[in-house]
């Protein structure tokens, strides 16, 4: 597993010795969130049940003071040499956990004592899950974020005429359901079995930002690993936080410029070049057909010249080895 150059700041005097479960958190301007995510943490160290690792990729803003306050005095701090990314920082992480399992988790989602140890004693009850994902209560309303498909190339192409195949495989989290398998849960809070995902190699450092936890998922699966949801685990998400603070004309809440980039890579990686690139074409032709018609009608519309002003057919440049 490739490591990133970084600089330990801190680490606590004592960490709970009966933990099972250590926290990855990177953040990355993260001053509006990061505050409520280490009170829930630093509850959790002191209920016994998880250690936390914190990634700071580079912040330009307030972070690294919130941290070396709130932070320090339970959690081990870890500088990053600059902003490498959320996967290359949680890399950084796993490489520092000594726990049996790793959740990382988003500096805007919350994790309580409870949930933690719901998800410590479901993995240690389950030895073939690799990747597990708690029931993740969206801030704005929504309800459980669903857990379920990986995207094909043919649900680039159905979305863009407005079936959105993936979504009708996904799978509902109903809170304080029994667990299931599945075979993908959000990036936002991931749990992950520590030397599963080091003999994996851990995240693929050339996802830059999303669908990082998707090519994980994939992977995982293709070793022969289970990936399990865990309704009983509770926790909460914000959502979006750092992207807002660095665009401003995103597109499903993304930012394009990594958005799509990082989905064309994860298409070619596992579908082959061809089918990635015809999925892509596809929907840059079908998409502007699809929300004219809508407008036409009367119905409510995307803006399609949003997609084509993103990237098409371009993949993140790959990560120089250091």
């Amino acid at each position: 597993m490739r490591v990133d150059p970084s600089t330990i700041v801190s680490r606590p005097a004592v960490e709970p010795a009966s933990a099972r479960l250590t926290a990855v958190i990177v953040t990355y301007k993260s001053t509006r969130t990061i505050g409520a995510a280490l009170a829930s943490a630093r509850r959790c160290a002191e209920a016994g049940v998880m250690r936390t690792i914190v990634v700071d990729n580079a912040s330009p803003d307030a972070t690294r003071g919130i941290l070396a306050r709130e932070a320090a005095p339970f959690a081990t701090v870890v500088h990053s040499h600059g902003n490498i990314g959320f996967g290359r920082g949680c890399n950084v992480g796993l490489a520092l956990v000594e726990t049996p399992f790793a959740v990382f988790f988003n500096p805007d989602a919350v994790m309580e004592p409870q949930a933690a140890k719901t998800i410590a004693d479901f993995m240690d009850a389950t030895p073939r899950c690799a990747v597990a994902g708690p029931a993740i209560h969206r801030d704005d309303g929504a309800g459980c974020q669903h857990v379920g498909a990986l995207a094909r190339p043919s649900d680039i192409v159905g979305d863009a005429m407005g079936l959105y195949l993936s979504m009708k495989r996904r799978q509902p989290m109903t809170p304080g359901g029994a667990p299931f398998r599945t075979d993908w849960v959000s990036g936002a809070m991931l749990v992950g079995r520590t030397e599963a995902l080091r003999s994996l190699g851990g995240f693929d450092p050339r996802f830059f930002l999303y669908w990082e936890e998707t090519d994980l998922c994939k992977r995982v699966l293709d070793a022969g690993h289970e990936i399990w949801a865990i309704p009983g685990a509770e926790v909460h998400h914000v959502g979006g936080v750092s992207a807002a603070e660095e665009s401003k004309g995103r597109i499903k809440g993304c930012i394009p410029e990594h958005f799509y980039k990082s989905r064309q890579y994860y298409l070619r990686k596992h579908y082959g070049v061809l089918a990635a690139t015809a999925a892509e074409l596809a929907e840059v032709v079908l998409m502007p057909l699809h929300e004219g018609a809508r407008a036409l009608l009367g119905k409510p519309a995307k803006p399609a010249l949003d997609r084509l002003r993103a990237p098409i057919l371009r993949t993140p440049a790959p990560v120089p080895d250091v």
